[in-house]
């Protein structure tokens, strides 16, 4: 280098030999100094927390200057902290590549992700019997009131009332995601 104050960057550990050599118009004078460098390798860790088919990871590595993560679904991605959203419900195989000068650690982990229920349904009246058909997605489990007492856990029940009136009917359904 030819600048007064030069910056340099090794690409490993190791002892290495500096040599400064100044001139003028009167001569040329030169100091030598040893430094010794010893190169960190880098070490990658993180953490996920998911809601719904989105996954916020935190990057716990130590000693990296840039970061790979590949989420378990054929993407990847390069930013420290990345927020991922997912197509499908399901357990990805997560893993971020640490990586410096002196080489790059790698660590896996599983996230895992799901799709909340949304509950709907179509009433069929005939006379003092409806046909509730059941529209909810990503359901498992059913629990439907029919507002006079009566309930069930079928997923499309029938239902006939013993007097015509108006009565609010519910359904809750869940799966391991939520309700």
């Amino acid at each position: 280098s030819t600048v007064i104050t030069p910056s340099h960057t090794y690409k490993a550990s190791g002892k290495y030999v500096i040599t400064q050599v100044v001139s003028n118009g009167c001569g040329i004078d030169s100091i030598q100094d040893t430094v010794n460098l010893v190169c960190y390798t880098p070490h990658s860790g993180f953490s996920s927390n998911s809601n719904g088919l989105t996954t916020e990871f935190q990057n716990n590595s130590t000693n990296a200057s840039s970061f790979k993560w590949y989420f378990g679904d054929k993407s990847t991605g390069t930013l420290s902290n990345p927020t991922h959203v997912y197509k499908t419900t399901g357990t990805y195989n997560v893993c971020l590549v640490a990586i410096n000068g002196c080489g790059k650690d790698s660590t896996c982990d599983s996230a895992s992700v799901c799709t909340p229920p949304t509950a709907d349904f179509i009433p069929q009246d005939s006379a003092l019997t409806t046909i509730f058909n059941n529209t909810s997605l990503n359901g498992t489990t059913y629990y439907w009131t029919f507002g006079n007492g009566y309930a069930t856990n079928t997923v499309s029940p029938a239902y006939t009332y013993s007097t015509p009136g108006t009565y609010n009917v519910c359904l809750k359904v869940s799966n391991s995601c939520g309700t």
